[in-house]
């Protein structure tokens, strides 16, 4: 735990020297699709948005919260922890406004606001890590039989031929948006209509090809590498 804690501060310290060092702001989407380069010669896009050692605190928090989970005594303990009513009252007050402040942290970009400096570096080295610990939070509360409607929806068995194609829907999704974006032969403008159909479309486009996808390579690569290596079980 010690290490992922090391690596997880590391990852906020590397991202946010990388803003000041490059005087990089955070980009909205239509300065995503420019890809704008800035003053130093370097653009968002290439030298933080797309780094692993910048994304991958979420995978770290991931890690630790399912190792937490799996050790007896700290289980023990948490149980006794999230029984207090107030401790989880206040949780999840904590990770719904911190949640909200990451999803909505970016939307005065889109309002003329010109994002400061200091804001872009907050924003960019800690927003990834707290929506993870948000979600970590939504984890921790339905494991320990606390998540009440939100545990029910998140059980409800629908979701589960979806989680099959989370992995492969995330690869695609970039292409599938890249492909609709960048072959737009005239500005489109924006609104809340044409954002719910662009979201419905490549969210359908990305799921079907997703499925496809994992029919083709991902079930029978999964099934040869069991023939191969065998599987074992604890």
């Amino acid at each position: 735990m010690i290490v992922l804690a090391a690596f997880i501060a590391a990852c906020c310290i590397v991202t946010g020297a990388l803003m000041i060092a490059y005087d990089l702001r955070s980009n909205n989407v239509s300065d995503l699709q420019k890809n704008i380069v800035e003053a130093t010669g370097h653009n968002y896009m290439a030298t933080v948005y797309i780094k692993p050692y910048c994304r991958i605190s979420p995978y770290l928090i991931g890690m630790g919260l399912g190792y937490y989970l799996q050790e007896e005594n700290r289980q023990t303990f948490l149980q006794t922890f999230m029984k207090l009513r107030l401790v989880r009252l206040f949780g999840w007050v904590i990770a719904i406004v911190l949640a909200l402040v990451v999803l909505f942290g970016l939307n005065s970009l889109y309002h003329g606001h010109k994002q400061t400096l200091g804001e872009a570096v907050m924003y960019e080295a800690f927003s990834r890590l707290v929506w993870s610990l948000c979600l970590s939070w939504v984890v921790l509360m339905c494991f320990h039989g606390y998540g009440g409607w939100v545990d029910s929806i998140l059980s409800w068995s629908f979701w589960i031929p979806l989680s099959r194609l989370t992995y492969t829907v995330y690869l695609l999704h970039p292409l599938i948006m890249m492909v609709d974006v960048f072959g737009l032969y005239h500005s489109v403008h924006l609104s809340h209509k044409n954002v719910v159909y662009r979201f419905l479309g490549w969210s359908f486009i990305t799921h079907l090809c997703a499925f496809i996808m994992t029919l083709l390579l991902e079930f029978p690569l999964g099934n040869l590498e069991k023939l191969i290596f065998g599987r074992q079980r604890k």
